[in-house]
């Protein structure tokens, strides 16, 4: 197995557990969808152990693609923290997704989805990785806020989100150029040897990283 397969394993899985949350509702068709929130439990405990696993491997950290994703200890524990999250929403969420939801696996499948793109961003060492995993932790969020299609205010908090996401991918993106233009890439590595010779009379550098900040 390839390394980076090797240390992108726990993202891989919690996609993998996603999708497979969202067949096992299509496959069963009718009847009670409770177990539907312990498998996404259990799931969520097997990549928990899987992560586990990796504990020994990050003794020092691991750069993969040209330090576009960055592999330490640190990380681990932000996506512990994540998947055992995904854990005790689906637990807690057993009854009540099964009373509010009608498509009850997408609902699990999502929270999958949301904690992998969590999971990347923690993992993130560029720019632009870091605005993928956001994008796919959000666009989940987005639909999850809209999930209750019966309660209006389901509808109209995903409105909302939805407006102040687009708009601050916008502001994030442009952030970005800005900090492009001024340093010549968009990985934190070269961002801070570049801050620390930096002396400040540099404009698009200092404009570029306020819209990143402004738009988190």
């Amino acid at each position: 197995m390839a390394d980076w397969l090797t240390y992108l394993r726990p993202e891989i899985m919690a996609l993998s557990a996603a999708l497979l949350v969202i067949l096992a509702d299509l496959v069963q068709g009718g009847g009670s969808r409770r177990w539907l929130g312990w498998l996404s439990a259990v799931l969520a405990v097997v990549v928990l152990i899987a992560l586990d696993s990796m504990w020994g491997a990050l003794r020092t950290p691991v750069e993969l693609w040209g330090g576009v994703i960055q592999l330490d200890r640190l990380g681990l524990i932000f996506k512990l923290v994540f998947l055992a999250g995904v854990a005790v929403v689906a637990v807690g969420s057993v009854d009540f997704a099964v009373e509010r939801f009608r498509y009850v696996g997408e609902y699990y499948g999502l929270l999958f989805f949301a904690a992998a793109g969590m999971m990347l961003m923690a993992s993130a060492g560029d720019l632009l990785t870091l605005y993928l995993g956001l994008e796919l932790a959000s666009l989940s969020l987005y639909v999850l806020a809209a999930f209750a299609k019966n309660d209006p205010r389901s509808g109209e908090a995903g409105l909302k989100y939805v407006v102040l996401g687009a708009t601050a991918s916008a502001i994030y993106l442009y952030g970005t150029s800005l900090i492009y233009g001024a340093v010549g890439g968009t990985r934190f590595a070269l961002i801070a040897h570049h801050l620390s010779g930096w002396g400040g009379t540099e404009i698009g550098l200092m404009v570029g990283g306020i819209f990143v900040l402004v738009a988190f």
